[in-house]
């Protein structure tokens, strides 16, 4: 379920690292800067962001 979620929210899941999540800025001058990261463990998640 919080990969659904992640997902329609607009975060890409690594290739490398399952259930690690990242989303990117999308215009302006911060275009393809790290946005947000989620790790997803379980029923647990950790999240960082700006």
């Amino acid at each position: 379920m919080y990969k659904t979620v992640l997902v329609y929210l607009g975060f890409k899941e690594c290739r490398l690292v399952v259930g690690v999540f990242v989303l990117f800025h999308t215009e302006g001058p911060r275009l393809n800067f790290l946005r947000a990261a989620a790790a997803v463990h379980v029923d647990d998640t950790r999240m960082i962001g700006d």
